[in-house]
């Protein structure tokens, strides 16, 4: 599925933050700096309390330095490995919090079915740290089931296993920990309705704690600083009952819905059965439906506290909420097989003895997954390479010629300097793609950026086309040593114009055009004929 969507990992993500992650992988990868702070160097060096979380960034360059790979290669290959490592994680779950094994297979097989995550979250912004994190919340949670299930005494390794593991999550992305604190209390509050929490438990839970501040205090208080800025929001175009509808029917943003796991979804309701260790996740997933439908349906100061850690976004809450409806749908699954099967035992009450009625049980349960799989065109396995290959079309943020052109620009541009570019035309993947620094290494905001942004690349944001008479944008290009400019035609969604500074360079008498295909365009600045400024 990924392999297709991303043309055998070759393609190019084109989604607006793709442009930023496949930068910052580059970044750590060239400059070995691992602080999250250090991102700020992307594109915005003079904000000293710039945080941002940087594990999956570290990660993926660390197999960039080893490996030689490609960087838009590398986030490809990650891409592929979400569902498994949701699939193991829900595996994981299910045998750590008492499900049946019938109920982790199906779970397994489910993981990899549902739209809503990760598919969804890949052409929408390619969220690749909060997918990661998403990701790793069913294993995160089994090693909390596993801490409170140990029966040897009180055991120091566990929570200090459970405490790196929140802390990976917030270096994956915050929201993550936040989710998986609001599981966590979910699962606890089940546990400890139906017995009293022991001694052994509550220190366990200490234990993991002070792990957890300990190791990772800088890391919370970067967070908590980044916390304290201003609120994003996304407009609330949904009415409620749209909202909860498309949640339900599974078609958030998609014309059909998932007819064949919302069956299941209904049976694994109304059978709770295999289900029941696991309501409080059912409970957190309901949480975050209810979140779901508060950020797609109404504007207001409440609506925007409580979604704030995951950035007033309704895509995220879906994702949320898919964890438990895998569950949910694997719990259907399992509802089918368990009424076959007592079809078979009336027919022949002796089917369940011995080896030969474990292998029949077996039998039952892989015919129950086989059919699903059937039903739904192999888990609905077109449906999720259509919307997962939307995130990697050729262009029009990033397209073959382009791809060329930056080529290209590897072959003349002098090492060290700056390659002034459009942050709205995708030509910041340069860097990525051929090691050449732009000087814009992702897209801007404007309004949000601006303000913020240093002096220099403010200047050559909105006044580069004026380099033939304004001083201050020739000393701006200058001081970045920018030789080259290179324009895209394409731009990246939902831009819908080049940045008020690359307007019209065809016009700037300063620009020699020294490359031109038709998708991009490379000019050389010629400094001999800008007498108003003398370069150091």
């Amino acid at each position: 599925m990924a392999a297709t969507a991303t043309r055998d990992f070759a393609a190019v993500p084109q989604v607006w933050d793709s442009v930023f992650h496949s930068n910052a992988i580059r970044y750590i990868a060239d400059s070995g700096e691992s602080d999250p702070a250090a991102l700020r160097n992307l594109n915005d060096p003079v904000t000293t309390s710039y945080y941002y979380p940087n594990a999956f960034h570290v990660v993926a360059a660390t197999v960039v330095m080893i490996t030689s790979v490609p960087v838009p290669m590398v986030v490809d290959l990650s891409v592929a490995l979400f569902p498994g490592i949701l699939a193991v994680g829900m595996v994981a779950l299910v045998r750590y919090g008492g499900g049946r094994p019938a109920l982790a297979a199906s779970a397994a097989l489910l993981s990899c079915a549902f739209t809503a995550f990760p598919y969804d979250l890949l052409p929408w912004g390619t969220l690749l740290p909060f997918i990661t994190a998403v990701a790793l919340l069913p294993a995160f949670l089994a090693v909390l089931a596993a801490m409170l299930s140990w029966r040897d005494g009180i055991a120091i390794a566990m929570p200090i296993v459970l405490g790196v593991g929140g802390i990976g999550l917030l270096a994956l992305h915050p929201s993550g920990a936040v989710a998986a604190a609001l599981m966590s209390i979910a699962m606890l509050v089940q546990r400890w309705l139906a017995q009293r929490p022991g001694l052994g438990e509550l220190r366990s839970l200490g234990l993991t704690a002070i792990a957890a501040v300990v190791l990772g205090t800088p890391l919370l208080l970067a967070s908590a600083r980044a916390a304290s800025g201003p609120p994003f929001d996304w407009p609330a175009n949904l009415t409620p009952a749209n909202a909860a509808g498309q949640l339900f029917f599974l078609s958030h943003d998609q014309p059909f819905p998932q007819y064949w796991l919302i069956g299941l979804l209904v049976i694994g309701l109304l059978a709770r059965r295999a289900i029941r260790p696991f309501l409080w996740f059912v409970a957190a997933g309901a949480l975050f439906a209810a979140l779901f439908v508060m950020t797609a349906a109404y504007e207001n100061d409440v609506v925007a506290l409580l979604t704030r850690p995951w950035w007033n976004d309704r895509w995220r809450f879906a994702a949320l909420w898919t964890l438990p409806a895998i569950l949910l749908a694997a719990s259907g699954m399992v509802a089918v097989r368990d009424g076959m099967w007592a079809l078979l035992e009336r027919v022949s009450p002796r089917v369940n003895e011995g080896k030969v009625g474990l292998l029949l049980s077996s039998t039952v349960l892989a015919a129950v997954l086989a059919l699903v799989a059937g039903l739904s065109d192999g888990l609905y396995m077109s449906r999720n390479t259509d919307r997962l290959a939307q995130g990697f079309t050729d262009g029009p943020t990033v397209s073959t010629l382009e791809e060329q052109a930056y080529d290209e620009l590897a072959q003349i541009v002098t090492p060290g300097t700056f390659v002034m570019n459009d942050p709205y035309d995708g030509s910041a993947m340069m860097w990525a793609l051929d090691d050449v620094r732009p000087v814009f290494a992702s897209p801007v905001i404007a309004l949000q950026e601006l303000p913020t942004m240093d002096p220099e690349r403010r200047t050559l944001f909105t006044s580069f086309n004026q380099i033939d008479v304004n001083l201050g944008v020739q000393r701006a290009a200058a001081d970045f040593g920018i030789e080259y400019v290179v324009l895209g035609e394409g731009l990246i969604a939902p831009a819908g114009d080049h940045a008020p500074g690359m307007l019209g360079l065809e016009d700037v008498r300063a620009l020699e055009l020294v490359y031109d295909n038709p998708d991009a365009r490379i000019y050389r600045i010629r400094w001999e004929d800008l007498t108003a400024v003398v370069r150091g």
